[in-house]
């Protein structure tokens, strides 16, 4: 029954997911069609140069990791919300089908489809900027390495303020908006905390809030869990 539901929010997201890889693969020309226009006074952005090693090494991987945690969210809000926002959650979960393998199988379907968007990314990001650098394997192969591993941390808090989201709400628009801003409180908070309280020090020079953001997504985690799995089926936790 778990390959079966699993399958069903797999399909269910393959629409997302294609789209997902269409803005990764579009995303270098936007990018280079935006700094030609700017270059030229038509943007009113102050670019006066560029070369492909800057785009390709340093803005793509920003723009990428942005992309990447929007989609998480907005993978979270469609699995956990979608089959409320269509009407057929309730029908669902009256069938004989423990409502923690469901659960699982969101979570599962979520996850999977998030990695393989940021693998797939990458792979194509890499790839660009092997052939606008020589010298990509000489140390330039680092900054993508680098925003690959920032992107799956925050495409892991976009999962969970997705997941907890659309466990508490009834349409995935709504879980998509709700969602992007639990997924920034962690960081909002961490940043408050260290620019707060910057004597808050253990350590070899940690800080606190390195400690105390954390709990948050796990809290939102167990949210998610516990609405999904011991909560009233209609979205209201």
């Amino acid at each position: 029954m778990f390959r079966a539901l699993f399958i069903k929010h797999w399909v269910q997201l393959r629409t997302v997911r294609w789209v997902g890889f269409g803005l990764g693969v579009l995303l270098p020309f936007f990018l280079w069609t935006g700094a030609s226009a700017a270059k030229r006074g038509w943007l009113p952005i102050p670019i006066t140069d560029y070369s492909p090693t800057t785009l390709f090494g340093e803005a793509l991987p920003m723009l990428s990791v942005l992309m990447w945690w929007g989609l998480s969210v907005l993978f979270a809000a469609e699995t956990f919300a979608g089959d409320r926002g269509s009407g057929t959650e309730r029908f669902l979960l009256e069938r004989p089908v423990p409502r923690g393998r469901v659960w699982r199988a969101r979570v599962s379907a979520t996850f999977g489809s998030i990695v393989l968007v940021v693998l797939g990314h990458s792979v194509y990001l890499f790839g660009l900027f092997a052939i606008v650098d020589d010298n990509t394997f000489a140390g330039g192969h680092s900054r993508i390495l680098t925003a690959c591993a920032v992107g799956l941390g925050l495409a892991l808090l976009g999962t969970i303020g997705g997941m907890a989201a659309g466990e508490m709400l009834r349409t995935p628009i709504q879980a998509v908006m709700a969602g992007a801003v639990l997924a920034l409180l962690p960081i909002g908070i961490a940043t408050l905390l260290a620019a707060v309280f910057q004597l808050a020090m253990f350590g070899d020079g940690g800080h606190l809030a390195a400690v105390l953001a954390p709990i948050l997504p796990v809290a939102m985690f167990v949210m998610s869990y516990r609405g999904g799995c011991l909560g009233v089926p209609d979205g209201r936790g």
